[in-house]
């Protein structure tokens, strides 16, 4: 369970901060970087969704 709130909370915090950098706000960012944190961002949700939809700590193998 913990797995899967972390996946989650950290792809929330990830497209935030990419929100931020889209928009100029946040400091020291490159714009560049942007699509780097979106993919990061979907890694992260999928492995939370994949641990939480049964797949338990094998899903992180995958």
């Amino acid at each position: 369970m913990c797995i899967v709130l972390s996946g989650l909370k950290l792809a929330v915090i990830m497209e935030s901060i990419r929100k931020r950098t889209l928009a100029g706000q946040q400091l020291g960012a490159d714009t560049s970087l942007a699509d780097g944190m979106a993919m990061a961002t979907d890694a992260l949700a999928e492995m939370g969704l994949a641990v939480a939809g049964g797949g338990g700590i094998a899903a992180l193998g995958r």
